[in-house]
């Protein structure tokens, strides 16, 4: 049966390592959609110039957003996922 000690540390562990995977899942969502919203206003405001070029130039200006919205889309497709990490964890070397 373990210690007071011990299950103080465990619960403290389990919070930290919940916390966390919010966190991961957080910036997850929100990198996904900046760059959804990045990349659809980019071809949305294409569109536009589309329709009165001699008055809408500056889109050239922006024309960075899509392949920073579409590193941003990659990033969020990369990052670990919380269930990699916990995978990744060495339990045999973990004493309580």
């Amino acid at each position: 049966m373990p210690t007071g000690d011990e299950m103080y540390t465990l619960l403290t562990s389990v919070d930290l390592t919940y916390k966390l995977q919010m966190v991961f899942s957080q910036l997850t969502t929100a990198l996904l959609w900046a760059s959804v919203t990045e990349i659809v206003l980019e071809i949305g405001l294409f569109i536009v110039f589309c329709a009165a070029a001699m008055r809408f130039g500056g889109i050239w200006l922006m024309l960075l957003h899509i392949p920073r919205g579409l590193l941003g889309l990659l990033l969020a497709w990369k990052m670990p996922r919380s269930h990699n990490v916990i995978d990744a964890i060495d339990w045999e070397s973990i004493r309580l």
